[in-house]
């Protein structure tokens, strides 16, 4: 959903010009910001070394009783946007710190650990 602000989007574009789009997603950035920051993350995890399966992920996420960034049971944690789990992929030392995707720089996390840092990582929050 987005609305019309009168404040601009306030981001810097990869030319060092700022977005100024009137046009808000309700978390503050424009669409058009949101689409270009989702496509820099799929693209870096393309890139990223390492890869992990399926099976992988749900074998570790199983060995979890709870979030290991805020301890929180795992049925005392929303499910983000109605997903199975209440827990998502959370990368030990970030991808846009050099982590990479293999197994073992994973771990669950819940949606308010993982993304609510604003692009602070687990290796940034343990300092």
């Amino acid at each position: 959903m987005t609305s019309i602000s009168s404040t601009p989007c306030p981001r810097i574009l990869p030319d060092g010009s700022v977005c100024g789009s009137l046009e808000r997603r309700p978390r503050g950035n424009c669409a058009a910001c949101h689409r270009r920051a989702a496509a820099a993350y799929r693209k870096r995890k393309a890139e990223a070394p390492g890869s992990h399966t399926e099976a992988e992920w749900l074998s570790l996420a199983a060995t979890f009783t709870h979030c290991p960034g805020c301890n929180r049971p795992w049925d005392e944690v929303e499910r983000p946007n109605g997903q199975r789990n209440p827990f998502t992929k959370g990368h030990i030392i970030a991808l846009t710190e050099g982590g990479s995707d293999c197994i073992a720089n994973l771990r669950p996390e819940c949606a308010r650990c993982n993304y609510g840092g604003a692009g602070v990582g687990f290796s940034a929050r343990r300092k």
